[in-house]
């Protein structure tokens, strides 16, 4: 029987293209997996995956067994460390493992001769190439907001800084279920697919205003 994945493809805005991620697919079709779904999301990788629809419908569907392949590890979360450690052994709690095509993949070597110590080692070695991978997606994401912040400050002492475009969209959606629909900021959270301090910051802005 072949084996069971899910394939999960994230872009950050809806300005990106979830094209090239689609080479997962390919990766798919050459181990001869059965492709279970294929879940595209276009939200930040620093929600959480309650935040996020098609990760959160990912993870519910998840059965024993089941392979999640994912392009690169920034696609499936640039959490802090231990936020993304918590995403990862949530999605291996339903018995399922990762596959991250730019990571070496250990499981090859997994055999009936293996001895209980020799497993050990491989799982370790396994899990401290996940780890290495979830601190260089925090640690890229981290750079670029550095250097968008180094950006802003240098245009603003040029005096080029005109602020970064409100998506009034957004807000206006956030003021709505807020004041009229009376959800939770973690509930609009959700609905919106935006971080908390962004919900809090668009709301405090409304009341200042009114």
């Amino acid at each position: 029987m072949n084996k069971v994945c899910r394939i999960y493809m994230r872009v950050s805005t809806h300005e990106q293209d979830l094209t090239r991620q689609e080479k997962i697919i390919e990766e798919a079709k050459k181990f001869n997996y059965f492709i279970a779904g294929i879940y595209k999301e276009k939200a930040s990788g620093t929600l959480t995956h309650s935040q996020r629809p098609a990760l959160k419908k990912l993870i519910k569907s998840l059965q024993n067994g089941d392979i999640v392949m994912i392009e690169k590890m920034d696609r499936l979360t640039r959490l802090p460390f231990s936020e993304a450690k918590m995403l990862i052994e949530t999605i291996r709690s339903k018995g399922a493992s990762l596959y991250i095509s730019n990571v070496p993949d250990l499981s090859g070597f997994y055999n009936d001769n293996l001895t209980t110590v020799q497993k050990v080692i491989l799982d370790a070695v396994q899990d401290l190439l996940l780890d290495l991978a979830l601190i260089q997606a925090r640690d890229n994401y981290e750079d670029i907001k550095q250097r968008q912040a180094e950006g802003i400050l240098i245009a603003k002492k040029n005096g080029k800084y005109k602020g970064r475009k409100k998506n009034i969209e957004l807000h206006n959606q956030i003021i709505n279920y807020r004041f009229n629909k009376n959800l939770t900021l973690k509930q609009i959270s959700i609905r919106c697919k935006c971080s908390l301090t962004t919900v809090k910051k668009v709301i405090k802005e409304h009341k200042e205003k009114s």
